[in-house]
């Protein structure tokens, strides 16, 4: 978000649809399923209303996206230079009224709880790709008490990252392909075990080389989407604060103090 952005209020975020829909905006439709990874497609915004809100059917990669109605959807779209998300779920299909047989098949979802206000990356990314960094994640339940705990920053150097053995959960392995003070963007293989969509939590671990050290901290999954590589997802973390935000302010030190060092290393030699 831009210095000087207000974030709107509830009732606003709600105009925002609104009028996204009356332009029929092109979101970005992310279909989340309990037995596998997300997809992401695309479709244009149609019409909000206080008991639904209605989106084309979903594209993906130009061809119609396979529905089911357990799947959650998170819905990304942007109006007046803002960006919103809201999560949903689908109500069914409705036929409206249009210029040709039959009309446009729309879909159905439920009117969202919540709109949220998107910020706008505030950290310098750092691509890692190349160093093929290790980091496995660990998902966290709703009920997860305690998270604050799990989290750790160490100067301590092993070869591989480690997740607490408190943590409950699934883990999901793969390798980190940037990252910064605020997040970072991990590759996932393809056939993960267990779901992994936005809005889930997550204590992920990894090892940074000098100056970085050991972290394990908790994050929010923002996004999960094909990776240009065949085979793997890529997964948006968000670094989360918690209760202590003593882990954390640690661990934004260390990042900060790698990330600096590195983009000054690489600089000299090139």
């Amino acid at each position: 978000m831009t210095q000087g952005t207000a974030v709107p209020p509830p009732a606003r975020r709600q105009e925002m649809l609104a009028m996204a829909c009356a332009r029929n905006v092109v979101a970005e439709v992310e279909l989340c399923v309990a037995d596998g990874p997300s997809r992401s497609g695309h479709a244009k915004l149609l019409r909000a209303r206080r008991d639904e809100v209605l989106i084309e059917m979903p594209r993906i990669d130009g061809l119609a996206a396979a529905l089911r109605a357990e799947t959650r959807v998170v819905v990304h779209f942007g109006h007046n230079g803002q960006q919103f998300s809201f999560k949903s779920r689908i109500q069914g299909t409705r036929r409206m009224q249009a210029t040709g047989a039959g009309g446009l098949l729309a879909l159905s979802l439920s009117y969202p709880k919540e709109i949220a206000h998107r910020q706008r990356r505030q950290h310098f990314r750092l691509s890692i790709i190349a160093d093929r960094v290790p980091c496995i994640l660990a998902v966290l339940s709703d009920d997860n008490a305690e998270a604050d705990s799990l989290t750790y920053t160490s100067a301590d150097q092993a070869a591989e990252p480690a997740v607490p053995v408190a943590a409950k959960g699934s883990r999901l392995q793969g390798v980190i392909s940037d990252i910064s003070v605020g997040g970072m963007l991990a590759l996932l293989d393809a056939d993960v075990p267990t779901a992994c969509h936005s809005g889930m939590r997550v204590l992920v671990a990894f090892v940074l080389p000098p100056p970085g050290g050991r972290f394990a901290l908790v994050a929010e999954v923002r996004f999960v989407r094909p990776a240009d590589r065949r085979g793997q997802m890529a997964v948006g973390l968000q670094f989360q604060a918690q209760a202590n935000s003593a882990p954390l302010g640690q661990a934004a030190d260390c990042l900060d103090q790698y990330v600096v060092q590195e983009q000054r290393r690489r600089k000299n030699w090139g």
